[in-house]
């Protein structure tokens, strides 16, 4: 039985590639934590698409064969889990605060006093990201990667926060543009998002992503893959 691992930097998205004979293969990261690497082996070849960059990295068959390799630094990508072909490059420029919201309720009974109690435990980590001067087929390959609302990998380089790579749910997008007059391109994006754990289970096309050739922007339909 064999094992080999080897980065692939240049793939789109940026990944690992899991040469072995077996049929399932665990990564081991540098802090210890430990996790099955998605998927099934086909034709002796899986492929991980959640490597942290740039740490040291130990894959292990089940056969008991290992090997170890490390995902340079390859820019910030937002991954998605079930259809990796649609995750996309992102050029951060800011970072929100991050929030982790209280869930409470509040009250003034007849006496006049206020009172509040505490309706559950406090929501997800709550956060931003917003990319600046992109193109309009930027806009578009992001709401192909958007359009489905599952839980994507936010794969982060190693200088771009202390917060490191995380799982989240994109909420509502907004855009900004600028008039013509503004040098191009003229496009803001912001990214509000729910930081999330790993998914267990990846999750489904909730809505029937084969069945619909079209999606929305603005009110506004744009063909699927490409530009209208």
């Amino acid at each position: 039985m064999t094992l080999i691992a080897t980065a692939e930097p240049d793939a789109w998205p940026p990944r690992v590639k899991l040469e072995t004979d077996g049929a399932a293969v665990t990564r081991t990261d540098a802090s210890g934590d430990v996790v099955t690497v998605r998927g099934g082996v086909v034709n002796g070849v899986i492929y991980d698409y959640e490597a942290p960059q740039g740490v040291a990295l130990t894959y292990e068959g089940d056969s008991g064969d290992w090997d170890t390799v490390a995902l340079p630094d390859v820019g910030n990508w937002l991954v998605h889990l079930s259809r990796p072909e649609l995750s996309y490059p992102l050029e951060v420029q800011a970072e929100g605060d991050v929030e982790m919201p209280a869930r409470v309720s509040s009250a003034r009974p007849y006496s006049g006093r206020a009172m509040s109690a505490a309706t559950g435990n406090r929501d997800w980590v709550q956060s931003s990201m917003t990319v600046h001067g992109i193109t309009r087929e930027d806009v578009m390959g992001l709401l192909d990667l958007l359009y489905d609302q599952t839980v994507l990998f936010l794969s982060t380089h190693p200088g771009h926060d202390d917060e490191g790579p995380r799982y989240v749910r994109v909420l509502d997008v907004s855009k900004r543009r600028f008039i013509n007059a503004c040098e191009s391109p003229r496009r803001i994006l912001t990214l509000p998002y729910l930081v999330q754990d790993r998914p267990s289970v990846i999750e489904a096309d909730a809505y029937g992503w084969d069945l619909m050739p079209t999606k929305w922007w603005a009110g506004m339909p744009t063909l699927w893959g490409g530009m209208p």
